[in-house]
């Protein structure tokens, strides 16, 4: 998700009377391989292969199921349930805004 989206969330939640917690987190999950080939996308190089289990269980131990391999998909529903909208909705393009390159022809 992009900071331009975090803010736009808070924003959106000041302006109304919303109750309850919302997940302000991107509108779509993705794994560690989709972000590796979106990074490879937005960068013009080749995907790097996600870095296998195993290696990050020898670097980092316990922590590494804990940080890097578990799985946590959360989704916006009630965000979007009260009509906010995503000004970066999908990781590549999210990514090429972080990093300062430009949008594909054909990309929102």
């Amino acid at each position: 998700m992009s900071l331009h989206d975090v803010l736009d969330a808070l924003v959106f939640a000041l302006h109304r009377p919303l109750a309850g917690p919302y997940n302000v987190v991107a509108p779509e999950a993705s794994r560690q391989r989709d972000f590796a080939s979106a990074l490879g996308r937005a960068l013009s190089r080749p995907a790097i292969a996600p870095a296998p289990a195993f290696a990050m269980r020898l670097l980092l131990g316990e922590m590494a199921d804990e940080a890097l391999l578990a799985g946590q998909k959360v989704a916006p529903r009630a965000l979007r349930e009260a009509g906010f909208t995503h000004r970066d909705p999908d990781l590549e393009s999210t990514l090429r805004l972080l990093l300062g390159r430009p949008a594909r022809k054909g990309m929102a």
